[in-house]
């Protein structure tokens, strides 16, 4: 399942967003997209048990000024859209959601950071706080299910079974810790794919 949740940025190019939606539903079997205003409609069907959830948007990079975003929406924002999407799980006894929730927008896994030290932590760091606090995902997600976001600027994955894309790495700090995990040296101009290219977590993990 697919779920544009931010607008397109005219400076980053005017179908980004729209085009990596299209991506995604080509290499992905059966995937449904959908638009915040299907969802406002009760347009959006249940996601599957262990379904993967793309949220797409454009995210900024915190190194800039500090600050983590994701479209127009706040940690908080997005988790308010995950209860949306998630409001028939856990109910009276029935199933938890077990699946993956990703952050597919540039940056989402990045912490904040100035110059080669971390100040703070990322995007999907605030969201997991949050959603930890939250006793409505304690009733509706099972501790299997996670969270992931990018570790730089994100493409799509072109690959017919893969569930992330690629990036590049900007922060030198999460580069450097991304190098020494790889055994190799990195540079922002390096295309990092799969699972590397992203930050994954079990939504209770600390």
């Amino acid at each position: 399942m697919v779920l544009t949740i931010g607008p397109e940025i005219e400076s980053h190019g005017a179908n980004v967003l729209s085009d990596g939606v299209a991506t995604l539903q080509q290499v992905i079997p059966n995937t449904d997209a959908y638009s915040m205003e299907d969802l406002k409609n009760a347009g959006v069907r249940k996601p599957g048990l262990d379904e993967d959830i793309y949220l797409v948007a454009h995210g900024d990079d915190p190194g800039f000024d500090g600050r983590v975003g994701f479209g127009d929406r706040s940690p908080a924002n997005v988790a308010k859209i995950l209860k949306e999407l998630l409001k028939s799980y856990g109910k009276n006894g029935s199933d938890k959601f077990r699946g993956r929730i990703i952050l597919e927008g540039c940056h989402t896994g990045v912490r904040r950071y100035e110059g080669d030290r971390i100040t703070g932590g990322s995007f999907l760091d605030d969201l997991l706080e949050i959603m930890r606090g939250d006793k409505f995902f304690k009733k509706a997600l099972d501790e299997r299910a996670t969270v992931a976001g990018y570790l730089g600027s994100a493409f799509s994955t072109q690959s017919p079974g893969d569930v992330f894309g690629s990036v590049s790495v900007e922060s030198g700090p999460e580069r450097r810790e991304l190098s020494r995990r790889l055994g190799r040296r990195l540079t922002d101009r390096d295309s990092i794919s799969g699972d590397d290219a992203v930050v994954e977590r079990r939504w209770r993990q600390h």
